[in-house]
């Protein structure tokens, strides 16, 4: 009898081994074959691509990457080891010298300020001024600004981030830099 139940056992396990548990749960989630995406296979990594983190997540009821179980620890420890007033405080106080230099050199925002975040304020760049060359003008005296993303260069915008508490020793660097690097009162 053992012979038979070790029989049974292999047969079973071959069985469970050989289903696509990738195909049948991207074809449960989405209703897509994946076989028919991409190189035909059904492993796990085509698997999360498809079904994409949030879905991979959802799946997993929980963080389904240890990176993102550490990042998450890492975030909790920053989290909890700031102090939310100082930082918003040095923010603020840097957002308020920045837009009010910004205005006086005649720059236009996307947003008021009422209906934006003081740490990022983004710009409208008059035409005739390329935000990459603006911005690569700004990296040369080491300041940094957004402008890279599609977003941004379809538009001709850039964005200016107050994200270090530090960042009202950036203002007037980055004001001056700007008064001379764009045009006079664009207005």
């Amino acid at each position: 009898m053992p012979d038979v139940q070790w029989f049974l056992l292999v047969a079973i396990a071959y069985t469970l081994g050989s289903v696509s548990t990738g195909y049948y749960l991207v074809t449960l989630r989405t209703g897509q074959d994946i076989r028919l995406l991409g190189s035909g296979s059904t492993g796990s990594r085509k698997v999360s691509r498809t079904l994409g983190n949030l879905g991979l997540y959802a799946a997993k009821d929980g963080m389904p990457y240890t990176i993102s179980t550490n990042l998450e620890y890492a975030l909790n420890a920053a989290i909890r080891d700031l102090n939310i007033e100082e930082v918003s405080h040095s923010i603020g106080a840097a957002a308020t010298r920045l837009r009010t230099g910004l205005r006086q050199i005649g720059c236009n925002f996307v947003a008021k300020d009422e209906n934006s975040t003081p740490a990022v304020t983004t710009l409208v760049l008059p035409s005739g001024v390329d935000s990459i060359d603006v911005d690569h003008r700004l990296e040369d005296q080491g300041l940094l600004i957004s402008y890279n993303s599609n977003y941004l260069r379809d538009r001709n915008w850039i964005q200016v981030c107050l994200m270090d508490p530090p960042a009202i020793e950036w203002v007037w660097p980055l004001l001056n830099a700007l008064q001379h690097l764009l045009p006079a009162q664009q207005v």
